[in-house]
């Protein structure tokens, strides 16, 4: 038996006031106690995120996997950075290969083989997909699931669980999240609770940039596997900064899961 604590968490790149929210996001980060953290709008390098959130974890500063996207993203105003998607993992995960995948609207998804201590691999996928709210959105959606779904299925045989996690950009309601069912993965929340959160954005940060789009549940931790058992799941990052009731860690709350592989 290895139980793992596994997280998805979309951060906001650096924008909405990001200088004031950055040490609240870090402490949040901390307070997960994620083995793997899949993190999604993610600045790189200098003047970027990805320093400051390996530190995160003080004692055992995490390993940063990167996933840049194959096209940068045309900033909408000066403060606005993204590079891609990070996996971060605490130095007792042991990564046997890191591999990319480009999707359509400079989305990247990434996975991880990852070997336990019983010898035998978790599969771990993060992923950001496609945002806009109209038919073409759901649609690019839908097929950027389906992708997805059928890249990760490609090795399957080499492994003995596979988690997804990531911002979705799709409430349950939506095709793309029935992709996922259909390809016999199950929501930790859900399995845990019986319904997924009612919300993961917004989260409540003000911002003269944030994102106006109507709230909804769009952040999953999808997991499959006979011998693989959520045993706990909670939403992070609900919570403004004590001095201010308009600063949040991310626009987005996090979610946080104990998955026991047998």
């Amino acid at each position: 038996m290895v139980v793992l604590r596994l997280g998805t968490y979309n951060i906001r790149n650096t924008t909405d006031r990001y200088a004031e929210r950055e040490p609240l996001l870090v402490q949040t980060i901390e307070s997960m106690q994620a083995d793997l953290l899949g993190l999604q709008e993610v600045a790189f390098g200098d003047g970027g995120q990805t320093a400051n959130l390996i530190a995160a974890r003080k004692e055992q500063p995490f390993t940063c996997w990167e996933a840049p996207s194959d096209e940068k993203f045309t900033p909408p105003w000066p403060d606005f950075r993204l590079d891609g998607n990070v996996v971060l993992t605490n130095p007792s995960i042991k990564v046997e290969k890191h591999e990319l995948l480009s999707l359509s609207n400079v989305r990247v998804a990434q996975r991880l083989f990852v070997r336990l201590p019983n010898d035998k691999v978790v599969l771990f996928c993060n992923t950001h997909l496609h945002h806009t709210l109209d038919n073409e959105g759901i649609a690019q959606r839908q097929a950027q699931a389906r992708q997805f779904c059928a890249w990760v299925k490609e090795v399957e045989d080499q492994v003995s669980y596979v988690v997804l996690v990531g911002d979705f950009n799709a409430a349950p309601s939506e095709p793309a999240y029935e992709v996922f069912e259909s390809f016999g993965y199950k929501s930790a929340y859900k399995t845990v609770h019986g319904w997924e959160p009612k919300y993961t954005f917004p989260s409540g940060l003000q911002a003269p940039t944030m994102d106006t789009d109507p709230a909804g549940t769009f952040d999953y931790i999808w997991f499959k596997g006979d011998a693989a058992v959520a045993i706990s799941a909670l939403v992070v990052g609900d919570q403004p900064l004590p001095t201010d009731s308009t600063i949040y860690p991310s626009d987005h709350l996090g979610i946080v899961a104990e998955l026991d592989f047998h």
